[in-house]
């Protein structure tokens, strides 16, 4: 079984989401994307950021705006 890793850094996440890196730094910044600080560096919970994204989706299906 190959290695997964939790969490991920915010140029990882812009390329998962294909967004610029600026872009992810604001939403972080916005507190709209799950991170922890370790040292000065930055993680994103890719967990719970898929987490997010279903409940996106899941909202937008039933006509509820999130």
């Amino acid at each position: 079984m190959p290695f997964q890793c939790r969490w991920i850094s915010p140029r990882e996440c812009a390329t998962y989401l294909s967004l610029h890196p600026q872009t992810v730094y604001a939403l972080i910044y916005q507190g709209k994307l799950p991170v922890a600080r370790i040292g000065r560096s930055l993680r994103v919970d890719k967990k719970k950021l898929d987490e997010l994204l279903e409940d996106q989706i899941i909202g937008q299906a039933s006509g509820r705006r999130a």
